[in-house]
């Protein structure tokens, strides 16, 4: 896939920003236009399915079609996260360890094939950039992590007792120390830059449903989602990247 962010603090704002898009646009789509969870996730998944096929073969991919996928594939890893816990009903804390378990396998056996998710490559200047692969491991790890954030937020709003507001603060907190801590390292490897993909992706699902619901702001799935789109799209068009790559 070719126009990769680079993995800076602009490209976590901007995966927190798309996640919660995409949390918000597969509650709207299974819960405001009545497809279900069964309904809405073969939808995204095929539309993503689409866009990665595509993206090798048509002429205006760049880092806003990267974006989009992230939307997208969140999208549907929240209506099978949520198919999971509110009609299958196991426990969380298993289900939390399920997709730790698929993501580990995910990118070991990815590394075996010679799929790596993170590329560092030097810099003219002497220095080091890193990004995302964009390969077939990189996005099966990245909707099994958004899977986890899915369950994770929702357990911690809703089973810890501790409501939207409380599990927001933590999960920012947490999101924040994990951002500040290891994705702000070029070298990081890539269990560093997972484990921040996951707590970003958990503080995006309590964001989320912070916004939209009845207990936070109020604003419903569509609007929610439509101010987070908004604001990915402003964020991509005004704070531009230093530079761009192609991977596969």
């Amino acid at each position: 896939m070719r126009g990769l962010p680079e993995i800076d603090a602009r490209y976590w704002l901007l995966l927190l920003t798309a996640s919660v898009c995409g949390t918000n646009l597969g509650d709207f789509a299974s819960d405001t236009l009545g497809l279900g969870f069964l309904g809405a996730f073969p939808t995204f998944m095929l539309l993503f399915l689409v866009m990665v096929f595509a993206a090798g073969r048509v002429a205006f991919v760049d880092e806003a079609y990267y974006w989009l996928a992230i939307v997208i594939s969140r999208a549907g890893a929240t209506d099978i996260a949520d198919l999971a816990t509110h009609e299958m009903r196991p426990s969380s804390p298993w289900l939390l360890g399920f997709a730790v378990i698929g993501l580990g396998l995910t990118l070991a056996v990815g590394a075996r094939f010679g799929q790596n998710t993170i590329v560092v490559s030097a810099d003219p200047g002497g220095g080091a950039t890193a990004r995302p692969s964009g390969n077939a491991t990189y996005w099966v790890a990245m909707i099994l992590a958004s899977a986890f954030g899915t369950v994770a937020g929702d357990y911690l709003a809703s089973e810890l007792g501790i409501g939207l507001g409380g599990a927001a603060l933590v999960s920012t907190a947490i999101a924040g120390v994990a951002v500040v801590g290891l994705g702000a390292r070029v070298n990081a490897s890539k269990l560093s830059y997972w484990g921040v993909v996951l707590a970003i992706r958990t503080v995006a699902t309590n964001l989320g449903d912070l916004a939209a619901g009845d207990d936070g702001l109020g604003l419903g799935f569509a609007l929610s989602c439509t101010a987070a789109f908004a604001h990915l799209i402003v964020f991509t068009l005004t704070w531009r990247p230093r530079r761009l790559a192609t991977a596969s």
